[in-house]
């Protein structure tokens, strides 16, 4: 017999490298999860902010114009929309999100809008920034009076009316005497004599400033608006009449009839005799004889217009909401409202849409430079902004416009899915969309070209221009390249049935796409051709967003990221997670992907954006934006002031972010560039001594980069100083070196630089707030509590090393933690009195503001926290000896796979690395260390660091070995109680042995199904010029061994593993089947097992545990592999396991005996004393694997532990399992026996175990410095 026996390890290697054809098919995996779920995070407290800039979706209820160039307007959601150039461009904002505003007006100082839930807004800066005033109310308010700019009214539901004198700051009820709606109010200028209406015919007058009102009888039907001049008044409403009173209401008459009913009615400025009157359905019409007579147009079915705005003489702008059917393709939403402008310039004799109401759907944007972006959707829809998204322009008709273009059809929506602009030029863009439509700008969208598609009418899903003259079109099926400006050519290999969605170009030639499915496709040639891989390690990804880097800058693709979602059944199935999937290197292969989230919080994610190889955002269905500034290993939420599905993203840089989606939504992020970073710290003496620093992250500081400068600004030149911060588990480290052409460190006036640190960074002064200032005469003050601090003044200037311990900056650092900061530079002159600069980072002060800092970021060394495995031992000797250790899981550390060197680099393997391998017992964990080192000195060491209660963080029950070569160690600095460890030396380095008992990191050491893992860092110290001191420390994790936590790895507390692959007629493996059938028939000469419902046919399976494991284990696992070598593809079945009770001859066995002359109880091998009673697994048989192929998805394993070990213990004799189809349809399935041909059909074995714990001899307080076997403390 020749068994084949594997450990789990070398399994592993070899299904990498034998691919999906390998015969070793793994067993179900156990339970490990030593890094944290790949979950999104609650954001960080950050400066930047999301702003909604645009919302296509809703109404326009009231438009206030101030000249014959500047409107402003309210409605849905809180919007106020103004225009200063006629109405071409719009400011979108929404200071009352979510609440609906329904009136605005103006004073000479002043503008009021109120809305639901009692929202009264006041702008005292013509409406650049808005204020909520209490107005006492939570009723709605439909409309608001000012006489003055202190005398205000608001009047709304329930009849409701209050008023203030002064300007806002105290209201007052007035009894309306009615419990009607109303809906308009407005005063004369003395602010004493007053109209209010509403529902149901309701008028009220006053003569006193409302303090009494009086109804006055005008109509019945509801009055919708009044408007006032000099001493006379008009109202109108539902029953399309037009009321009048010349004697401010006292009286009134039915000016005129119009048809339809009305919402608005307005006279021009400084006049009675011209005015405008709007309704539904576009009904318009304007009258020249104060009322008496209108001209009325023929209307535009489905516009409402609730809005009416008159500039000074000739401008006329009118506005509502319509509603619009989804013609699109991509998840019909619905009929949905969209606000609409029709704007007039000569005084209503011409019209034109200024924002048409088009469906309000974006799916893409791009921003073409700092100021310009262009965001494109439905019905062939364009918003461009070229003030950085403060105001937007809408482009439709000039698209309708281009030669060649077809006339919209109103069931065909033409859908615009890309943008894109040429490098350099946001003039010179192309918009791409349904039915292969390309349209070409060269004048910002001012006109357009229709460009030909060689296709057959897809639709274009995103398009790139990687110059002025080439570019790239992605679609479903056909894929589209430009090289000469002019001419779109198909790619070569077009129609291979794949949709590209989403196209990141990282420079002319190479590029990724997404794919909609478990695909990845990329061009290297400029998109002449496509090539791709599938991989299925995720399940079924529905694959939206791309993008990619070339991180090394060789021109060549690097990393790439996807996003999308897991989807149950298919990729159109329901969303299950969230996901976000990284390639180092996307060129090697489906291996190199890897989850960043997964994620069943976080809906289905349509783009992914990276501004650099740090930073990036990813947006989602129901607003969902998530931020990463780790390269992607951490997601956070970010809020946005939206609750629609986003489908569109640019990132233009880390300050300026675009995201578009479902109700027209645009977001910007923007946030000024006030950060640092920080990167964990090797050790750091604070002696004012820089050169142990490096250049990582070095900001400069000087006149270019500074907030506010009091005095002659410095050139940089001459005044400038380079900010470096660094961390760990104690502090904040700062490192500081000011250039000063004019340095003055001494007399009664010396240069300085001041940091202010607010350790919350919560934007507000407290405990955790300090303000630091380093004196170039090598003072300081302000310093906190238990810092540290150096001055060191040079030729040119003077450097600061500083350590701020964080329970100073309030505590809990990790990774991505905020820490508020500002930096000052204050520039002195020999013999001046006063600094003749000041200069502020960030703000106006130092210190006064702390809302107004940037902020400091902590990042760990990096979020690759790799596993290593402690494998459990029998016995061991600590003496130095190695021999009694085996190689598996060696582990090598040098150059090459650390993390990080510090101090002098290592000439070679022989200057420096090592071999590290780690075993345990229950109470005990081993490490062993083979080092190379061509000089072994009395600096040399080793050292292993543990964070015990695996928070990432300090904690008092952390502990850090130190072993020298000659065998002495300590813990923490101290002898230790009973750890054990011996060092020998070597030709070529020398050899360390440590037994650390498990209780000091935090109890007993054991295999379990969630294997227990230890939070673990090591490094090799150096000392090669024999001072004591180490000038070379080799990590294998982050910045330093024991710096930041939060960078060590996982040690995993593994079993030994075990699997058994049975040879051709293994004895170690005995397997039949008896059938119903045939009841007198032996089938050990098959090569299959067949199992049928019901038993009728029926596996029989043996195996000698006792020569597969050492005696003594401990057994924690064991699991039985059959392969299915045929199956039902139209049904499935259910295998049960049963536990045999009585001896069985497998050359004899038979439905009716066990063997010969011995019958079982029950024809079967079913009675009491056949078979347990009780199950001792079932399992859902695997389904045949193609062309007869045998690998894991074909294989079925049962858990078999509690009775190998009982077998192992000797409670129960082993006489193997009967395998029971579950009663059902008449179906058979086929296993494959030990006699199958094909050996990677053949039944296994996999066991888990470990021994018991060993002795070791009790430690003695003794240190003996010789290189000899020695067992010390």
């Amino acid at each position: 017999m020749k068994r084949v026996y594997w450990t789990l390890a070398l399994m592993m290697i070899l299904a990498l490298f034998l691919g999906t054809g390998t015969s070793i098919a793994s067993p179900p995996t156990t339970e490990e999860d030593p890094t944290p779920l790949l979950r999104a995070q609650a954001a960080t407290t950050a400066k930047g902010d999301w702003e909604r800039v645009w919302r296509s979706e809703g109404a326009l209820y009231d438009l206030l114009g101030i000249d014959d160039n500047t409107v402003i307007g309210v409605g849905s959601d809180g919007m106020i929309v103004s225009s200063t150039d006629g109405g071409t461009y719009w400011h979108y904002q929404a200071p009352a999100d979510g609440k609906d505003l329904f009136a605005i007006t103006a004073s000479s100082s002043s503008l009021w809008a109120v809305g639901e839930e009692g929202i009264v807004l006041r702008s005292l800066d013509n409406g650049a920034t808005w204020e909520r005033i209490d107005a006492g109310t939570t009723s709605t308010l439909r409309d608001v009076a000012v006489v003055g700019g202190a005398h205000v009214w608001v009047a709304g539901e329930g009849g409701i009316i209050r008023a203030t004198a002064d300007g806002g700051a105290t209201w007052s009820a007035q009894d309306s005497g009615v419990t009607a709606d109303l809906t308009s109010i407005a005063f004369f200028d003395d602010a004493r004599h007053g109209i209010a209406a509403g529902k149901h015919g309701v008028a009220l007058v006053t003569e006193d400033g409302g303090d009494t009102w009086t109804p006055v009888n005008v109509t019945s039907a509801a009055i919708n608006d009044l408007f006032l001049a000099e001493n006379k008044a008009w109202l109108a409403g539902e029953d399309g009449n037009v009321y009048f009173s010349d004697d401010q209401g006292a009286t009134w008459r039915t000016l005129a009839s119009l048809w339809f009913p009305i919402t608005r009615i307005r006279m021009h400025p400084g006049q009675t005799q011209k005015g405008w009157l709007v309704g539904l359905n576009g009904k318009m019409a304007s009258t020249s004889d104060s009322g008496a007579t209108w001209d009325a147009n023929r209307g535009d079915e489905g516009y409402h217009l609730y809005a009416l705005g008159i500039g000074e003489a000739n401008s006329i702008w009118v506005g509502g909401s319509v509603m619009v059917e989804d013609h699109g393709n991509w998840g019909n939403m619905g009929v949905r409202p969209a606000w609409f402008v029709w704007g007039s310039a000569d005084g209503g004799a011409s019209w034109r849409a200024i924002i048409t109401g088009l469906y309000p759907r974006l799916y893409n944007i791009t921003a073409a430079s700092e100021m310009v972006a262009y965001a494109v959707g439905q019905n062939l829809q364009v918003l461009k902004t070229e003030d950085a998204g403060y105001s937007w322009r809408e482009i439709h008709q000039e698209m309708l416009a281009a030669p060649g273009m077809p006339p919209l059809n109103p069931l065909a929506d033409k859908m615009l899915h890309g943008v894109s602009c040429a490098p350099d030029n946001p003039n010179d863009c192309r918009v791409a969309g349904r039915e292969e439509l390309m349209l070409h700008t060269t004048d910002g969208g001012d006109t357009w070209t229709k460009e030909a598609i060689p296709g057959v009418g897809r639709s274009i899903y995103d398009v790139v221009m990687t110059s002025a003259e080439s570019g790239l079109a992605i679609s479903r099926d056909y894929n589209y390249f430009m090289e000469d400006g002019v001419t779109w050519e198909g790619a070569f290999d077009n129609g291979t049935g794949r949709t590209h969605l989403d196209l990141d170009m990282i420079n002319s030639w190479q590029g990724v796409a997404s794919t909609k499915k478990n695909l990845v496709d990329y061009t290297l040639d400029a998109g002449r051709h496509w090539k791709g891989y599938f991989f299925y390690q995720f399940g079924i990804f529905y694959n939206s967003g791309a993008d990619a880097l070339d991180i090394d800058g060789d021109g060549n693709l690097d990393y790439a990221w996807l996003a999308g979602c897991t989807a149950q059944g298919s990729i159109e199935g329901p969303c299950i997670e969230g996901a976000i999937l990284f390639s180092p290197d996307v060129l090697s292969g489906p291996d190199s992907w890897r989850a960043l989230l997964l994620d069943p919080d976080v809906p289905r994610l349509q783009k992914i954006e990276m501004a650099d190889e740090q930073t990036g955002w990813a947006v989602g269905y129901d607003a969902t934006v998530l931020f990463t500034e780790d390269s992607g290993a951490t997601w956070q939420r970010q809020p946005a002031p939206s609750d629609a599905h986003l489908y569109g993203m640019d990132v233009y840089n880390r300050g300026l972010v675009y995201a578009v989606g479902l109700r027209g939504d645009i977001l910007r992020y923007s946030e000024p560039d006030r950060r640092l970073y920080a990167h964990p710290q090797w050790r750091n003496r604070v002696d004012g001594d820089l050169s142990e620093w490096n250049a990582l992250n070095a900001r400069h500081l000087n006149s270019d980069d500074m907030d506010s400068i009091q005095g002659e600004a410095p050139d940089p030149a001459n005044l400038d100083a380079s900010v470096r911060v660094r961390w760990d588990d104690q502090g904040l480290y700062l490192g500081i070196e000011v250039i000063d052409a004019t340095l003055v460190d001494s007399g009664p006036l010396v240069d300085q630089i001041g940091v202010a640190l607010d350790g919350a960074n919560d934007g507000v002064i407290g405990d955790d707030d300090h303000a630091i200032f380093f004196l170039a005469d090598g003072s300081a003050q302000g310093m906190p509590v238990g810092g540290r601090y150096a001055v060191v003044s040079g030729e040119d200037g003077y450097a600061i090393e500083a350590f701020i311990p964080q329970s100073a900056l309030g505590g809990g650092f990790e990774h991505l933690r905020k820490i508020g900061v500002n930096v000052a530079l204050f520039d002195a002159r020999p013999g001046e009195s006063a600094y003749a600069a000041q200069m502020i980072w960030a703000g106006e002060a130092l210190a006064a503001d702390p809302a107004a800092f940037g902020y400091i970021t902590l990042f760990q060394y990096d979020r690759i926290q790799p596993t290593q495995i402690a494998l459990a031992q029998n016995a061991i000797e600590i003496d130095g000896d190695l021999a009694d250790w085996s190689d598996e899981h060696l582990y090598g550390l040098s150059a090459a796979t650390a993390d990080s060197i510090q101090g002098e680099f290592p000439t070679g393997m022989t200057d420096l690395s090592g071999d590290v391998r780690f075993r345990w017992w229950e109470d005990y964990l081993f490490v062993s260390v083979r080092v190379q080192d061509d000089q072994v000195t009395r600096g040399d060491s080793m050292r292993i660091a543990f964070d015990v209660d695996g928070n990432s963080a300090l904690s008092p029950e952390d502990v850090t070995y130190q072993i020298w070569p000659n065998g002495r160690v300590d813990a923490n600095g101290e002898t230790p109680a009973a750890a054990l460890a011996a060092g020998v030396q070597e030709t070529a380095g020398y050899t360390l042995e440590i037994a650390i008992p498990a209780q000091a990191l935090g109890g007993p050491l054991q295999a379990a199904s969630r294997r227990q893992t230890l939070h673990v860092n090591y490094a090799l110290f150096d000392d090669d010029d024999d001072d004591g001191e180490a000038e070379t420390a080799m990590n294998w994790q982050g910045a330093s061994v024991d710096g930041v936590r939060a960078d060590f790895g996982w040690l995993e507390i593994a079993p030994i593993t075990l699997l058994v692959k049975a040879d051709f007629d293994d004895p170690g493996f005995q397997d039949t089947f008896i059938s119903e059938w045939a009841p007198t028939t032996n089938y050990d000469r098959l090569d299959t097992l067949r199992i049928r419902p019901g038993g009728v046919e029926t596996p029989l399976i043996r195996v000698d545990v006792d020569s597969f494991l050492p005696e003594g284990v401990r057994l924690s696992l064991a699991y039985l592999g059959l392969y299915t070598v045929q199956d039902r593809e139209d049904a499935s079945l259910t295998a049960r396991l049963y536990r045999l009770l009585r001896p069985w001859s497998v050359s004899e066995v038979t439905w009716q005996q066990a063997a010969n002359g011995q019958s079982w109880e029950q024809p079967g091998a079913q009675g009491a004393s056949d078979q347990a009673s009780t199950l001792t697994d079932e399992q859902a048989l695997a389904p045949t694997g193609a062309n007869g192929a045998c690998g894991d998805r074909n294989a079925t394993w049962f858990t078999i532990t509690e009775d190998v070990q009982r077998f192992v213990a000797g409670e129960e004799a082993n006489y193997g399992w009967a395998l029971r189809g579950d009663a059902g349809a008449q179906i058979n399935y086929v296993l494959g026996s030990t006699r199958h041909a094909n050996p990677d059909c053949r039944p296994e074995l996999y066991f888990e175990y470990t021994f018991p714990a060993g002795s070791l001899p009790t430690p003695t307080p003794t240190v003996i410095s010789l290189y000899l076997p020695l067992i010390i403390p």
